[in-house]
């Protein structure tokens, strides 16, 4: 679990709490390190994945989109894409129907539309004509991604009232 965390989870567990709350003290934190190395071992050290959220932090470091916006604004965005990339995680069938890029970019384009709406300025056009030449992306499936992310955004609390805790922990 603490090693698929590093890979699967945006902000990966610490030793601390793999040690008291998931093994409850019973395991010592040498032997969870002894576990994931033998792990890595038989794996041949071959855990590249690259998240969701991978693409989405590249595609907004190529816009450059810090240059314009205020440091409050600029953490709100970066708030805001945390938000919708751990979202679309809690959703197999959402995951599973495009790739990481797909859904990296789909998820920065609405977030960069959601910042159009804020400031008329905002280049968003070259914005998309960036990140379609750079990570060779039609544009129609960047638009429709969005579309697939902005509506499973909009009925996440009607879809999963349960789940609260994504809520909780980003006040948006």
């Amino acid at each position: 679990m603490f090693l698929a965390a590093k890979y699967e989870e945006i902000y990966p567990f610490k030793m601390r709490h793999v040690y008291e709350k998931i093994g409850h003290k019973k395991l010592s934190k040498q032997s969870v390190r002894d576990q994931e190395a033998k792990i890595c071992n038989l794996l041949d050290f071959n855990l590249s994945a690259v998240t969701i959220f991978d693409f989405t932090m590249n595609g907004l470091a190529l816009t450059k989109a810090e240059k314009l916006l205020s440091k409050s604004d600029m953490k709100q965005l970066l708030k805001t894409c945390v938000y919708l990339s751990k979202m679309c995680l809690y959703d197999y069938e959402l995951v599973n129907s495009c790739s990481n890029m797909e859904l990296g970019l789909a998820i920065l384009y609405v977030v960069f539309k959601m910042t159009e709406f804020q400031y008329s300025q905002f280049p968003l056009r070259k914005y998309v004509n960036k990140l379609v030449k750079m990570f060779d992306i039609s544009e129609y499936t960047l638009l429709e991604k969005a579309k697939t992310v902005l509506k499973y955004a909009k009925g996440f609390e009607t879809k999963y009232p349960k789940y609260t805790n994504l809520k909780t922990f980003h006040k948006l």
